[in-house]
């Protein structure tokens, strides 16, 4: 349970992902919140490097979709505001969420889309 908070908590931190259009970093971190918000965990894959998605498959589905919906109820996906940041092809994307904590969101290029990635 202890590497399944910890993996969220960074899967979290690492994935904002695509809304309402666009490749840009801040969509895709808009369209995973709002897809992790629904607990999607298919469409939140969508939005991550394959480091990250590794992240899930080794933590497990079911668990990873069972707190994404647990996070969902307490209102911890729902975006205030966002800043964002490119260098290159790697960018952040910082989120105010409704309930007043603040995300980083670290993206990287692949295959020219942006995508959220644990990694460095």
């Amino acid at each position: 349970m202890k590497r399944v908070v910890m993996a969220v908590s960074i899967i979290c931190a690492v994935f904002l992902f695509v809304g309402c259009g666009g490749n840009n970093p801040t969509a895709v971190v808009k369209g995973y919140y709002a897809a992790a918000d629904k607990g999607d965990l298919e469409k939140v894959k969508k939005f991550l490097a394959p480091e990250s998605v590794g992240l899930i498959l080794m933590l497990g589905e079911a668990d990873m979709k069972k707190h994404l919906i647990d996070e969902a109820k307490k209102g911890n996906f729902k975006i205030k505001s966002t800043t964002e940041k490119i260098d290159g092809d790697k960018a952040t994307v910082t989120v105010t969420l409704k309930n007043g904590k603040t995300e980083t969101e670290k993206l990287i290029k692949v295959d020219g889309k942006w995508k959220i990635s644990a990694g460095k």
